[in-house]
């Protein structure tokens, strides 16, 4: 990456010490002749498969468990520098996070929230009924891939009497009452993350589309949670294929073309919608969606500089080294339609880097969450947030939120598609999450993409200020240079943990300012298992592992380093 958070090391250090290897514990090639339980150990089932066979779970002290062998090897020093680049990271996090918070106050003094007459609580839905299809794409252009799939078209109609009664009713879609609909609305479009689908952001399209704004929701059938689930039946090979980084930013281009033509030619859409003004909403993999339909370029020079490093604590690198297999060439997504983004938890450090995100001329909006563990806050959006040119920016934080805060849990219809995440996993109160993102979303497009000047006021630490909660607190802010991020890395001590002293780091959890959790409690937390040894494990599948995971690797990835392909 262009800023260098760790210190460099030798390998000749490693070396020296061992065979190197990308985890924590290191289980060396010897082992099979090491004395201990004889002969023909390698035919026996290996420890991961067993380990996952078990009852209790796949955890690092069953995987040594079922070690054939009676002795182990560990990888002391490796270990230790692990633990070492772990606590540098966990700490300049929660200095980076201290100087956002410090900012977010500095501006919520400068510019205090006065609640503007005559509008709403952009936390509640809004006077548009709305109606719901869904439509089935096939791009005959990449007939050869088969590139079909479903998207759903949430259309406003005119808006209805505001009342304080209706902030109580359920929300419902406009099918029954058949309103008059409303015309040229402008276009959101929702692009989920690995391992989802069309309705893990529902609750967003509805809001979107209860303030007028038309929402096309897509399902990129590479990268959905069917996908995930044909990998855990055998139905695929990998979690995705590198294709899917061209495939979803072609998917918005030709979802946007199909809406032009509809518009002109089917009477459920003439005159519905604008396709002047496009706004794009993307999580991890889809805010990586977000930011190329915006400009960025995927670098692939920055990609293999990154991807050389064997060792490396962010998880979401795994998944961007796929982007290597790519063909050489330099794909450009731009589309002149979209007019503004929002990235949640977004991707794209090395697999666009500074120099291509700088490129972006549109208005963003960024909110990361303090306690990611698969696209960690410091080094996914809180550093490509300084890289970012663009003169109307904004970077908001969910403190203690993970990388699945903002996803909505499955319902009856889609759960056979999904599977339900661990309180773990999920963060503290994700309801208040989802009045976040929909507050700040709604205030965001009505700005830069409906252009209603009135709800800029709501883009502003003082707005967010009044509505963050003491449960579950957030900050805002428009002002971050790599310079503040420099100067408060340069006062983080970067010592390594003395040998005498294996203890996980304080925090190093979730590389942000949550309470720590013992190894205990993590082993025995509630992560789904596989029904036998062999198959493929959903959450390292989510966190972007590049291939079923059938052993030991990258279940604790607050503990362990991720080896990119």
């Amino acid at each position: 990456m262009a800023e260098k958070l760790f210190p460099q090391r030798n390998p000749a250090d490693h070396h020296a010490a061992g065979a190197r290897s990308g985890a924590s514990l290191s289980l060396h090639p010897e082992h099979r002749v090491l004395s201990g339980a004889g002969t023909g150990t390698r035919h026996r089932q290996p420890p991961p498969a067993g380990a996952a066979a078990d009852p209790a779970g796949l955890t690092p002290l069953n995987v040594l468990k079922k070690f054939p062998l009676s002795n182990i090897r560990i990888d002391l020093d490796q270990t230790l520098q692990i633990l070492g680049d772990l606590e540098t990271l966990v700490r300049q996090t929660q200095s980076a996070i201290a100087l956002i918070q410090q900012q977010s106050i500095l501006e919520a003094s400068a510019e205090p929230w006065v609640p503007l007459p005559n509008l709403p609580d952009l936390r509640s839905i809004g006077s548009y009924p709305w109606q719901k299809r869904t439509l089935r794409l096939t791009d005959p252009e990449r007939a050869s891939q088969k590139r079909s799939f479903l998207t759903d078209i949430y259309l406003p109609n005119p808006p209805q009497t505001f009342d304080s009664a209706r902030l109580l009713a359920p929300l419902r879609p406009a099918a029954d009452a058949q309103p008059a609909p409303s015309s040229n609305a402008p276009l959101i479009v929702i692009s989920h993350g690995l391992g989802s689908d069309r309705s893990t952001y529902a609750y967003l399209a509805q809001q979107l589309a209860s303030y007028g704004f038309a929402v096309a929701v897509p399902e990129h059938p590479g990268s959905s949670s069917q996908q995930i689930q044909a990998l855990i039946s055998g139905g695929a090979n990998e979690v995705t294929t590198p294709s899917e980084f061209v495939d979803r930013p072609l998917d918005i281009h030709y979802l946007l073309d199909q809406l032009e033509t509809l518009s002109q030619t089917d009477p459920r859409f003439a005159g519905r919608i604008n396709l002047k003004q496009v706004g794009v909403i993307g999580q991890s993999l889809g805010g990586y969606t977000a930011l190329a339909l915006a400009g960025a370029e995927i670098n692939q020079e920055q990609l293999a500089r990154d991807c050389q490093n064997s060792d490396t604590l962010n998880l979401s690198l795994l998944l961007q080294c796929r982007a290597l297999q790519l063909p050489q060439f330099k794909p450009t997504f731009r589309d002149d339609r979209v007019k503004a983004i929002i990235a949640i938890n977004p991707i794209g450090s090395s697999l666009l880097g500074k120099t291509d995100l700088s490129k972006i001329n549109i208005p963003v909006l960024i909110i990361s969450s303090t306690a990611d563990t698969v696209a960690p806050a410091l080094l996914e959006q809180i550093l490509p947030f300084t890289w970012l040119q663009t003169s109307d920016k904004y970077l908001m934080l969910l403190e203690g939120g993970t990388h699945f805060s903002t996803i909505d849990a499955p319902n009856a219809a889609s759960r056979n598609n999904q599977v339900e995440l661990p309180t773990e996993l999920v963060g503290p109160n994700p309801r208040l999450a989802y009045l976040y993102v929909k507050a700040i979303g709604v205030a965001f497009f009505k700005t830069y993409v409906a252009e209603d000047s009135p709800y800029r006021s709501f883009l502003s630490a003082g707005y967010v200020s009044s509505i963050s909660q003491k449960s579950f607190p957030t900050s805002f802010v428009r002002s971050l240079t790599a310079a503040q991020l420099a100067k408060i890395f340069r006062e983080v001590p970067l010592e390594p943990p003395q040998r005498d002293s294996m203890r996980i780091p304080g925090q190093a959890s979730n590389f942000g300012v949550s309470t720590p959790k013992s190894v205990e409690s993590i082993e025995h937390s509630k992560i789904p298992q596989t029904a036998a040894a062999g198959q493929s494990l959903l959450i390292p599948a989510l966190y972007g592992a590049s291939e079923p995971l059938t052993g030991s690797t990258k279940l604790l990835p607050h503990l362990t380093k991720a080896k990119p392909p």
